[in-house]
Order: structure tokens, then C-alpha cells, then sequence
């Protein structure tokens, strides 16, 4: 089994569904065409600047998944499904790359393009020195840009927050712990102050659990109020959620 790690960005405009709905989508199609098995999808933000187009937040998503396939079948499943998909004035970006390749160039360049604006000649240089699949696949093809940070702050494995991810999504307005963890994919619950939650204790979630990517594993982040009481931080659940 390989790992592999698909970063896609711009792929939406104005009036279609979204980089994060497409993202879930194409992983749908991952999982049954290939039998590929999901490891997730995470969103990542990058600058948001007048001097960048994008369509609302310019954020960019990474999906993470293992299977029995060489890359070349993998990516055509990828191009096929965004360039079925593409949308009048949308400019996405594709990128491909594995475990085992090295991934630090990339990871760099995604948190310079969270505070700079950066060029799409810099993500070309990345992905042919990494040996990663960088695609334009329509429009002005900027979203390589994003792509290539996409995929090099997830294998970074300290960057982004799970839209996709085994049970976040089927939820009850008042969990335990315990019951989080066993009915998701997330592994750790810590709240404000870093301290880990465990057992019995409730948990307001809002009907929404979004972990973050925290040193390879998906850390939900809770805030502990004066009472003791826990519960999913409300700013985060009115951000954008694609």
C-alpha cells in the first residue's frame, strides 16, 4: 500500500459548490474506483490579499489516502474527475505526490504562501525537483499554487483542519470523550491550555468536530470554560468551512 497525497485548489468560482465539496466528492470516487482507503481531507489557508484571486477564502485541500496503485493510475483518476467537474472560471491546480518523497521544499512554501504572495514558478521548481505531479488543469491554472501547499502542509503533518475524516460529520450536540474517540477518526481531544481530555466528561459540540492536523494526527480542540464545562470553540465553527 502507498500512501498518496492529493492537493487540489481553485477549482471552484462564484456560483458552484466549493474545493471542500469537490474534494469529498473525488474522494468518494477514490475510495470506490481504486479501493483506496481514506485517510482524510484537510483544509489549509493560505494569504488572504487583494492581490490574490480567489473565490472566497483562499484556502486549499489535501486528501489523504493508501492504495495498491502505481501514481499514473492515481493521478488520471484526479485529472479526470477535476476536468469532468470544471467550472467556467475556475483555474485549478493538481498535485500528486507519495510517501517517501521529500516534501520539505514544499512544506516551506505553503507557510510562505500563508504570508507572502508567492508565484506559481516557485510551486513548477518545487514539484519537479520533488518529483511530485503538478498539473494546471483549465483556466489560468494558478491553483498549482495552492495544490503544491496543499500537499507539502499536510505532509508536514502540523498544518490544517479535517473536512473529511471518519465520523466528524455524525454527530450529537453533547458527546463524552470516550464516545468521540471511539465513533471517529480522531485520536486525541485536547483543550485550550494543551492538556489532553479523556473519560467520561461531556463535550458541547455543536454538531460539528473539525480537528486539526497536529504532528500527524487529528487533534480535536475544545476550550474549558470557569465552570469546568468543555465544548468546540463557536469563532471556529462560523469560519469557513468549505
Amino acid at each position: 500500500m502507498t500512501n498518496y497525497f492529493i492537493g487540489i485548489d481553485d477549482t471552484d468560482a462564484g456560483d458552484s459548490i466549493g474545493t471542500g465539496a469537490l474534494a469529498r466528492e473525488l474522494m468518494q470516487l477514490l475510495v470506490r474506483d481504486l479501493q483506496a482507503q481514506s485517510r482524510g481531507i484537510t483544509r489549509h489557508q493560505l494569504l488572504v490579499d487583494p492581490r490574490i484571486p480567489y473565490t472566497s477564502h483562499n484556502s486549499s485541500a489535501c486528501l489523504e489516502v493508501s492504495c495498491e496503485h502505481r501514481p499514473e493510475p492515481v493521478a488520471e483518476a484526479c485529472r479526470r474527475f477535476v476536468n469532468y467537474l470544471f467550472h467556467p472560471g475556475a483555474d485549478p491546480g493538481l498535485c500528486l505526490a507519495w510517501a517517501g518523497q521529500p516534501f520539505s521544499e514544499a512544506q516551506e512554501f505553503g507557510r510562505l504562501a500563508q504570508r507572502e504572495v508567492v508565484d506559481a514558478s516557485g510551486a513548477w521548481r518545487i514539484a519537479e525537483k520533488a518529483g511530485f505531479v503538478l498539473e494546471e488543469r483549465g483556466g489560468t491554472g494558478l491553483g498549482v499554487i495552492g495544490a503544491l501547499c496543499a500537499c507539502g502542509l499536510r505532509m508536514g503533518g502540523c498544518d490544517g483542519r479535517f473536512i473529511s475524516l471518519e465520523g466528524i460529520r455524525d454527530v450529537e450536540e453533547i458527546m463524552s470523550a470516550t464516545d468521540i474517540l471511539s465513533s471517529s477518526g480522531i485520536e486525541e481531544i485536547r483543550d485550550q491550555h494543551g492538556s489532553l481530555v479523556m473519560g467520561d466528561i461531556p463535550i458541547a459540540t455543536r454538531n460539528w468536530l473539525r480537528p486539526e492536523l497536529h504532528q500527524g494526527c487529528p487533534v480535536l480542540r475544545v476550550i474549558r470554560e470557569h465552570d469546568g464545562s468543555l465544548s468546540v470553540d463557536k469563532r471556529k465553527r462560523n469560519q469557513d468551512d468549505m
